[in-house]
């Protein structure tokens, strides 16, 4: 099934006829796919240009004292530079972390002396703008589409933007996953490694770059106010071919106290797909799981990594066979739901506590999340 690109000029000029089939194409792809590309004339020639791509991300390229000048661990919202080593190449997956800055209540970000990367500031504002304001073209579309006034969606969840500078080393991964927010839109590396999994499809797929587009996919969030009727579809990054994988994302989520619920109107819809999903309403904020918690990044990805040095360290069977062995590493797990200030003295309970044969696992943890570069608080 290919996915569709999809022209947002209608929104840029307010034709309201136009918007309204705009809508209807936007729709129709959440429901089959879960993702669909958008493009614009009024969007800057530079999308997806392998060169301005470039030059959002050569923060990248500066040495590893000066990118840790901005590190997450300074920043109470973990606004900045994050990265993970890989333990058996050494390489680095690194991110940056970009939030809103309008309005006095909001965390500002941590940014680079202006000679140690000029204009990067100023760039990576100003596609911070573009995207954001895309994503408010599409909660236009998406209230349309669901039958509701154009900024439906906006005035009752209120769209907190928040983006992602990414690189992945050669052989760099990301597990499949879907996105717990409402809409997550794409400036692609035209090197590709991007996949996803069509609804009723059991393949994945994979989604190049295109030119002058972004490639926007919707998350859980969505597909429950939807009651079901989109879909939040599977992604993955499988980066298997030499030289770094670069790419920026920009979550388009609700208001962390938004209640997220299915919209009235569509429990009466006579779709047996819709009326079987019924999921229960529940508070933006409680369907990360964090509760008071400041988050970022993935709890997905942090189980999965735990997990997988479970299995490295030859722990399978004691944690298969041993419920108390299983009961331990779930506390450990469990500690990124914690507030910040009470996870280090948390952790040394636990050690305090730990089984002999988890040693080797606690030694991992301290080093990578307690003491290492990732901040815990996810």
């Amino acid at each position: 099934m290919e996915i569709p690109t999809i022209d947002l000029l209608p929104f840029y000029n307010s034709q309201n006829h136009e918007m309204l089939i705009t809508a209807n194409k936007i729709a129709n792809a959440c429901k089959d796919i879960g993702a669909f590309y958008v493009t614009s004339s009024k969007l800057p020639t530079f999308v997806n240009d392998s060169q301005t791509l470039h030059q959002l991300l050569r923060f990248f390229e500066l040495p590893i004292d000066i990118k840790n000048k901005i590190s997450a661990k300074h920043n109470v919202d973990h606004r900045g530079y994050v990265y993970s080593k890989n333990l058996e190449s050494d390489e680095l997956r690194e991110w940056v972390y970009i939030g809103n800055e309008d309005g006095d209540s909001y965390t500002k970000n941590q940014w680079l002396e202006e000679n140690e990367l000029p204009g990067w500031k100023d760039a990576i504002n100003t596609h911070f703008k573009l995207m954001s304001s895309t994503g408010n073209l599409l909660y236009q579309a998406f209230s349309l589409a669901l039958g509701k006034d154009r900024h439906f969606l906006e005035d009752k969840f209120h769209r907190e933007p928040t983006m992602l500078l990414l690189r992945y080393p050669t052989d760099g991964k990301c597990p499949a996953h879907t996105d717990v927010g409402f809409l997550a839109i794409n400036l692609l590396d035209p090197i590709g490694g991007l996949q996803i999994k069509t609804r009723g499809s059991n393949e994945w797929i994979d989604v190049p770059a295109r030119q002058n587009t972004f490639l926007c996919h919707i998350g859980d969030a969505l597909e429950r106010v939807t009651n079901g009727l989109w879909y939040s579809v599977p992604h993955r990054v499988a980066h298997d071919k030499p030289g770094y994988r670069y790419g920026i994302v920009m979550f388009n989520n609700p208001h962390a106290d938004s209640v997220i619920a299915p919209l009235d109107d569509l429990f009466g819809n006579n779709s047996t797909e819709v009326n079987e999903y019924k999921q229960p309403p529940i508070v933006y904020k409680d369907l990360h799981r964090f509760l008071d918690t400041s988050h970022f990044g993935c709890n997905f990805h942090f189980i999965q990594t735990v997990h997988r040095n479970i299995t490295k360290l030859g722990l399978t069977s004691v944690y298969t066979n041993d419920e108390n062995i299983r009961k331990q590493c779930r506390q450990l797990i469990a500690l990124s739901l914690m507030p910040i200030s009470k996870v280090e003295q948390q952790f040394k309970h636990l050690r305090t506590l730990s089984l002999p044969s988890l040693d080797d696992l606690f030694i991992y943890f301290e080093h990578q999340w307690i003491n290492g570069n990732i901040p815990l608080s996810l």
